[in-house]
């Protein structure tokens, strides 16, 4: 039997947790369910794969760096594992806030070109985290996609697979942003074996059940 990962549900546990990373982010509405399962990329002009650099670390993790230009649309592959970036998505770094109050504040967009860096663990498992750098929040009238595979997802056995935010390396400090926006809900593309789900923020996401 699998183990199970306790995510607090009260409202303040979130937002004391949240408030430790000091995120924030995004009133856009979420696609709709049935968009959202899909895993759909971005329509994106010629090849969507953003390019990168990728250090093996050992055989259950990789570090992706991506020098991207956030005002056109970016599509960042993490072996199996993706995240969409919309153009002008990225709030402009260190002028817009940062924290549980302001994911959903507006912002001037970053026009300048950036580094991200992933940092992927637990690759091989059915339970992978995507950990980013730098920290930044995005854009409320636009939404950013993270889609995360796994392998062993199956619809026989139809588990309550989430993303779950983490403020820190730790696992125990992993929250559903859901419990209190909808928007942040995690959705399953079964025939791709995906986990998708919006976010407004970058910290660290991994799978959970």
């Amino acid at each position: 039997m699998r183990s199970r990962l306790l995510v607090p549900t009260l409202v303040a546990t979130f937002a004391a947790a949240a408030g430790c990373a000091a995120d924030a982010t995004a009133p856009d509405r979420l696609a709709p369910p049935e968009r959202a399962a899909s895993a759909r990329v971005p329509e994106v002009r010629g090849d969507p794969r953003t390019p990168g650099t990728q250090r093996p670390d050992d055989g259950d993790s990789a570090t992706y760096t991506f020098a991207i230009d956030p005002t056109t649309a970016n599509v960042l592959y993490m072996g199996a594992h993706r995240l969409e970036l919309p153009a002008n998505a990225v709030c402009a770094l260190g002028l817009s806030g940062y924290g549980a109050g302001a994911w959903d504040a507006a912002c001037e967009p970053e026009t300048r070109r950036l580094t991200i860096t992933a940092r992927v663990t637990g690759a091989t498992s059915d339970y992978p985290r995507v950990d980013f750098e730098p920290a930044m929040r995005f854009n409320p009238q636009t939404s950013v996609y993270l889609s995360l595979f796994v392998k062993h997802m199956s619809t026989i056995e139809p588990l309550g697979w989430r993303v779950l935010y983490c403020a820190s390396l730790t696992r125990t400090a992993c929250i559903d942003e859901a419990v209190i926006d909808p928007d942040l809900a995690t959705r399953t593309n079964w025939p791709a074996t995906l986990l998708v789900r919006r976010i407004k923020h970058f910290s660290g996401y991994m799978v959970a059940e």
